[in-house]
């Protein structure tokens, strides 16, 4: 019987990197064959620069973060990552796949929902299309709003104060905020893209969601959260690597000039991402 030596184990470890290696290679290149699932024209708005440049300079490697938003009943100073979603309800999750028990409001119905694991599923995401222009009109109609109440009661410091935080606020959706929107879900591709139809416009990919109880009206309600992307960045390869590298320092510059770069992103088969075009602004070339 031969004895398990030391060079046995390299042997062994090396040939589980090179197979791994292999399968993700083989992945990837599947995933890029054919005509992509979509191909979409991000902006820095929807695709940030990383904010670790320490690290990122350490190691040349650039990954954008995709940054997507869901549609909010109430227009609200901040943004919060896993703020439930109202049409993501009870009778979407269990078309979803989730068995939900009956939501009550005791400790025990809590924990019973505590319990449950995220799914994994297939999410829609709807670039600078109804979803935005209705959060746009939300937040320009409030902020008209604060603004008048301001400009009637000159001496309130409280409204005055309100009035430039919505200015703030209207001029950051107009001009930065992202307008990549969360607008669906589902178990598979095909109703969905059928349902969208438009590559350029519509993302098919996949992510986690899971259901929670939250109290809506007065009464316990079950909704979901979408806890995270499959593929939350985007790696950048050579040379477009280089072409957003000097602006890394600077990090995020969306203002009055408007983005400084844009990102033709693909998915493809495996509804996987990966960067196809990138070009810089004149104004984002030019920044000091």
């Amino acid at each position: 019987m031969m004895r398990w030596k030391p060079w046995h184990t390299l042997l062994a470890g090396v040939g589980i990197i090179l197979a791994t290696n292999a399968v993700a290679l083989l992945g990837a290149a599947w995933n890029r064959s054919g005509e992509p699932e979509s191909r979409v024209v991000l902006s820095e708005r929807e695709l940030t620069l990383p904010y670790d440049w320490g690290l990122q300079h350490e190691n040349s490697g650039i990954a954008l973060r995709l940054h997507w938003r869901a549609a909010r009943e109430k227009v609200e100073p901040y943004e919060f990552p896993y703020r439930p979603l109202p049409w993501l309800n009870a009778s979407k999750l269990r078309e979803l796949g989730f068995d939900l028990p009956a939501p009550q409001d005791t400790a025990i119905g809590h924990r019973r929902y505590e319990k449950l694991q995220a799914r994994e599923v297939l999410l829609v995401l709807e670039l600078d299309g109804p979803a935005y222009q209705a959060s746009l009109a939300q937040v320009r109609a409030w902020a008209e709003q604060q603004l008048d109440l301001a400009a009637r009661n000159p001496g309130n410091a409280d409204l005055q104060k309100r009035a430039t935080r919505a200015r703030e606020q209207l001029q950051e959706e107009e001009q930065t905020a992202s307008r990549l929107f969360l607008v669906d879900a589902g178990r598979e591709a095909a109703p969905l893209r059928a349902r969208y139809p438009d590559r350029s416009r519509y993302v098919i990919l996949h992510g986690r969601i899971r259901p929670q109880l939250n109290y809506v009206d007065h009464e316990i309600q079950v909704q979901g959260v979408v806890r995270s992307l499959s593929i939350g960045q985007v790696q950048v390869p050579e040379p477009y690597r280089d072409l957003l590298a000097p602006l890394l320092p600077r990090r995020r510059g969306v203002g009055n000039q408007g983005p400084r770069y844009r990102v033709t992103v693909a998915f493809g088969r495996r509804l996987e991402p990966w960067v196809v075009d990138a070009t810089v602004s004149p104004q984002g070339a030019a920044a000091p």
